[in-house]
């Protein structure tokens, strides 16, 4: 498959941070139905969520994967508007010019939906169908490619209209966070056994950042393409949130001693927001300096998403799941009901 990377321009910074995906018993049992597709089974949050890791937030409306589909709410009320049917199980992403939806489904397969009328535009097969099949997924703003990261330890490039895809060369066999630059020259994939790497898209060649850990379990981009964060957690042992600077991929500690999960750049490119699992706490950092905000709560947050004002930011948990929050101060405005 020939890449077009005029296809990757443009991406809006929501759509660019992909939260946590934990592997193993943390997300499921383990078991098997005996239909070869334990991805099923995994044990979905007690909020009600299917998976409280990836949010999508867009026209002053929330998205996440809940069970028979995608639920979409209204912020400003709580009110859920609807929901997109489809049988999902992990993943999400949304195309900012499509009006397309991308969500990992069962046995390995990657579902392509309309927005508006919630047909499936396209159906992905080439992961295998294992626990966790698809871990993270980028889908560009014009909806016609598509990158994914599977429990098979294979991350892919697709194109949306003939379903072909690239398997790219990077190490590591548990890749679980990607990202898009702005520039939609470099794919970004962390993963939990292997330092963060860098793929271009002009030759799909791959750039290894040695000083970034292991365990990466979360990426954001600001929205200039400067700037890419990522974290490491290796519980008990506190973790970090580390800066790598697109200009020379050099790398200098963000935030030490948490046990950062999930991350999200706000529009403007000023604030980091950290899901802090060893203090359940959401963390504002400021990206240009100054003192962060730590907003202790009842539970980690393991999805967070930036309003496209920048005013509200919107956490997810397993317990508590959706939250809408002041974006400069963390501050809860209301909980949206779920079940």
């Amino acid at each position: 498959m020939r890449i077009d990377r005029r296809a990757l321009l443009g991406l809006l910074p929501s759509s660019l941070a992909v939260g946590l995906v934990a592997c193993g018993s943390e997300d499921g049992d383990g078991s098997d139905d005996g239909t070869g597709d334990a991805a099923v089974n995994r044990r979905p949050p007690a909020s009600g969520l299917r998976d409280d890791r990836h949010l999508v937030v867009a026209d002053q409306r929330v998205m996440a994967l809940v069970d028979g589909g995608v639920g979409v709410w209204v912020l400003a009320t709580g009110e859920h508007e609807r929901t997109i049917g489809a049988e999902v199980t992990g993943g999400l992403s949304r195309s900012a010019g499509s009006g397309r939806l991308a969500v990992g489904s069962t046995k390995g397969k990657i579902l392509v939906l309309d927005e508006s009328k919630g047909d499936v535009v396209a159906t992905l097969t080439g992961h295998e169908a294992v626990e966790g099949a698809i871990e993270a997924l980028c889908l560009t703003p014009d909806g016609t490619m598509l990158a994914s990261a599977g429990g098979d330890g294979t991350v892919r490039l697709w194109s949306v209209a003939d379903g072909t895809s690239d398997v790219l060369d990077v190490e590591g066999t548990m890749p679980r966070a990607l990202a898009l630059t702005p520039d939609g020259g470099h794919l970004a994939v962390a993963g939990l056994d292997a330092p963060v790497q860098v793929v271009s898209l002009d030759d799909l060649s791959v750039r290894t950042i040695k000083e970034s850990p292991p365990q990466g379990v979360s990426l954001a981009v600001d929205p200039q393409g400067t700037t890419l964060v990522t974290t490491t957690a290796d519980p008990p042992s506190p973790g970090k949130v580390v800066r790598v600077e697109t200009s020379s991929w050099t790398t200098t500690d963000l935030v030490s001693d948490v046990s950062p999960v999930a991350l999200a750049v706000s529009p403007d490119g000023s604030t980091l927001a950290v899901g802090d699992s060893g203090a359940d706490a959401l963390i504002l950092v400021p990206l240009s300096g100054g003192d962060r905000v730590t907003v202790p709560g009842d539970e980690t947050p393991r999805g967070i998403a930036w309003s496209d004002d920048g005013q509200l930011l919107v956490t997810a948990g397993a317990d508590t799941g959706i939250v809408v929050r002041k974006a400069a101060t963390g501050e809860e405005l209301r909980r949206i009901d779920v079940a």
